[in-house]
C-alpha cells in the first residue's frame, strides 16, 4: 500500500515469478489516484445565529482542480447543541446554541466515479467576536504577501464585520 499519493496519474512496473521455476513476467500498470479534496477553515457561529450556511468559504474540487457540489451529509452534533432559554419576566422562549467546539459532515459526489466522499468540518459556536481568517494561499519562495489579507473580525451576534479592527499576526 502506497499511502498519501497527490492526485494524478502514475505508472508502476508489476513483476511476477514463480516459485518452481523462477521465471518472472512483467508489465507496466497504470494507476491513476482520484477523489475530492476538501478545504476549509473552522465555521464560527453565533449562540443567537440560527441561519447559517455549514458549506460557507468551502471549497471541494476534484483530482482535475474542477469544484463539486458539496452537502450536509450530517449536522446532528450541532442540531443537539441547542437550548432552550425562558424569559423570566415575559416567558417568552428562545433557543439558541450552546458555546462550543461541534463537528458535521460535509459530502460530495464524485462526477467520474459516483463515489461519496466526506470531510468532517468544524463548527465553533462563540458569543461575542470572532476572528474569520478564511485559507491564505501563498506561491513558494514569495516575498510579496500579507498575512491578514482577508481576515476580519466579526461580531457573532449580527455576522457583521467590525470596520477598522486592528488585525495582528502574533507567531509565524
Amino acid at each position: 500500500v502506497i499511502e498519501k499519493l497527490d492526485f494524478g496519474t502514475y505508472t508502476i512496473t508489476v513483476t511476477a515469478t514463480d516459485p518452481q521455476t523462477g521465471r518472472t513476467a512483467s508489465c507496466e500498470r497504470t494507476v491513476t489516484v482520484e477523489g475530492i479534496s476538501f478545504e476549509a477553515p473552522t465555521l464560527y457561529i453565533g449562540t443567537k445565529n440560527t441561519d447559517y450556511d455549514l458549506t460557507a468559504d468551502l471549497n471541494a474540487m476534484d483530482e482535475n482542480g474542477i469544484g463539486v457540489d458539496v452537502y450536509v451529509k450530517n449536522q446532528d452534533e450541532l442540531v443537539n447543541a441547542k437550548e432552550t432559554i425562558v424569559d423570566e419576566t415575559t416567558g417568552e422562549e428562545t433557543t439558541r446554541f450552546i458555546k462550543g467546539i461541534y463537528y458535521v459532515t460535509l459530502a460530495a459526489i464524485h462526477p467520474a466515479s459516483g463515489i461519496e466522499y466526506t470531510f468532517e468540518r468544524e463548527v465553533e459556536v462563540v458569543d461575542g467576536y470572532y476572528l474569520y481568517a478564511p485559507v491564505l494561499t501563498v506561491e513558494q519562495g514569495s516575498t510579496d504577501y500579507d498575512l491578514t489579507e482577508g481576515v476580519e473580525l466579526r461580531d457573532a451576534d449580527t455576522e457583521e464585520v467590525v470596520e477598522h479592527a486592528e488585525i495582528t499576526v502574533e507567531d509565524m
